[in-house]
């Protein structure tokens, strides 16, 4: 795509700012998006499709004009930018965790559509090679972003939890967007110079692509910060307009049963409760009608807590902890694998839903279990049970971000003392199931290491016999041999 401050060279006189932020809106949302896609479409079937020409961007003569094409440019690159991802997201499924190398493809796989099938070529350019050269420039440039995005959002002081109000996300987000549009900018300005064959761009080409995708990642961060408030807030729907359930109390009074509904006032009948701090005065009997003192009134309603709590306490020792309902947040899911789909919690845990209905979570348990005890860290589960919908469900304390041991030494995240404390703790762990005699599913997608320890963040099995020294060797390869 074209970014933010490449505008096409028209030219106007006099022109009103706002009309040509809104020209730049449309071109870059709607107009070069779909020119590029009857463009490409022409080419494959051989015939000409006609194009929109429906707003000409003139070239900026002045400061105002460039920051409204600019802005304008910005904001309309959203629409491109968050469909195309929304494909891609949609055609990886779970298959895209949330750390760096995962952002990193996402970004790249993106940029490189939106570069090669959404941006028209012109001026004559040789077709193919252009296109290719445009997503090569976007795929580096929004990978580039990703990656930068995910750093700045590790910041602590930019940083959104579920506490964090809607506005101050909103800015959070913003800030973090605009600062990792720099490293963006600057990639997409030495890219689109080198892959035409023009060398490293210039100075005044790397200062305006910096500018542009600047504002374009803070447009994108103020963005994805405004929807985090819905995502960490559980209550937004209740908030938006969905009624909580109705919540019953009585108070002792004279005949006196409160009703409080949602929506509505507490409704009492006969007496009124006393609100005042006067002293209230001793039990009355009036015409059979009896007024409760404050101690009384206190005793009531601690005598119902208790056999509320009793009533709780034998209805849960009656059922085995697998029955028990665990929420899931299905909009918060990190990923899927062979056995069943793992989602976050938003509160340093995360649920793993099996696939098999039949699936024991004891069973899955006593493997975790076993491998703690021959000393193979793993996440601590923290109860078992199944959904609503009756599958085999446990949650967990979260270990990373979503990317496994593969994803994280293929994108070379782990290095120096990191590196030797892995190899040293990736043959301790091999040489520990062979000595008990046991044998798991030993792959580095089912592994992960953070802050210097090792995790098998997903066993599948456990079988009563030897691990092979093939299996281990075998995904060695970018760990290295033993010391």
């Amino acid at each position: 795509m074209t970014p933010p401050g490449k505008i096409a060279d028209v030219s106007a006189s006099k022109p009103d700012l706002v009309a040509e932020f809104g020209a730049a809106v449309f071109d870059s949302a709607i107009q070069r998006p779909i020119n590029g896609l009857t463009q490409l479409g022409g080419k494959l079937v051989g015939h000409e499709l006609p194009q929109l020409h429906i707003v000409d961007v003139p070239k900026a003569e002045s400061i105002g004009q460039v920051f409204a094409q600019q802005a304008g440019a910005a904001v309309g690159m959203l629409v491109p930018f968050l469909g195309t991802r929304a494909l891609v997201r949609g055609a990886a499924g779970s298959r895209l965790g949330t750390g760096y190398g995962s952002m990193a493809l996402e970004g790249g796989t993106t940029g490189f559509l939106m570069g090669s099938v959404l941006t028209p070529v012109e001026n004559g350019q040789p077709f193919w090679q252009t296109r290719l050269a445009n997503g090569l420039t976007d795929g580096g440039t929004f990978a580039v972003l990703g990656v930068a995005a995910k750093g700045a959002s590790s910041v602590k002081a930019l940083g959104i939890t579920a506490e964090t109000p809607l506005l101050s996300r909103i800015g959070k987000g913003a800030l973090a967007g605009s600062v990792s549009g720099l490293p963006a900018g600057f990639a997409h300005a030495e890219l689109h110079s080198l892959t035409r064959g023009n060398g490293f761009a210039s100075g005044a080409e790397v200062a305006g692509d910096m500018a542009g995708f600047a504002l374009f990642g803070g447009l994108l961060g103020g963005v994805q910060g405004a929807r985090a408030h819905s995502r960490f807030n559980p209550n937004a729907d209740a908030a938006a307009g969905e009624k909580p359930a109705a919540v019953q109390t009585e108070t002792p009074g004279a005949k006196g049963i409160s009703v409080m509904k949602a929506g509505a006032e507490v409704q009492t009948t006969n007496a009124p409760v006393r609100n005042d701090l006067a002293p209230v005065p001793k039990p009355v009997l009036t015409e059979g009608t009896r007024v409760y003192t404050t101690e009384e009134m206190l005793r009531v309603v601690a005598a119902r807590e208790a056999a509320v709590r009793e009533a709780a306490a034998r209805d849960s020792s009656a059922k085995p902890a697998s029955e028990k309902i665990l929420p899931v947040r299905k909009q918060s899911r990190l990923g899927e694998g062979d056995e069943g789909i793992v989602y976050s919690n938003g509160d340093g845990s995360v649920t793993k839903v099996f696939h098999e209905k039949g699936k024991s979570m004891e069973d899955v348990k006593a493997i975790y279990d076993k491998l703690n005890s021959i000393g193979i860290k793993t996440p601590k589960i923290l109860e078992i049970g199944k959904t609503e919908d009756g599958l085999p469900a446990l949650r967990m304390e979260q270990i990373g971000d979503g990317d496994p041991l593969r994803m994280q030494l293929l994108m070379r995240e782990i290095q120096g003392a990191d590196m030797v404390a892995l190899r040293n703790q990736y043959y301790a762990y091999a040489d520990a199931l062979k000595e008990a005699g046991i044998r798991i599913d030993w792959q580095t997608k089912n592994m992960r290491f953070q802050d210097g320890q090792l995790y098998f963040l997903d066993p599948s099995f456990l079988k009563k016999e030897p691990m092979s020294d093939a299996i281990v060797s075998m995904f060695a390869g970018s760990i290295g041999p033993r010391q």
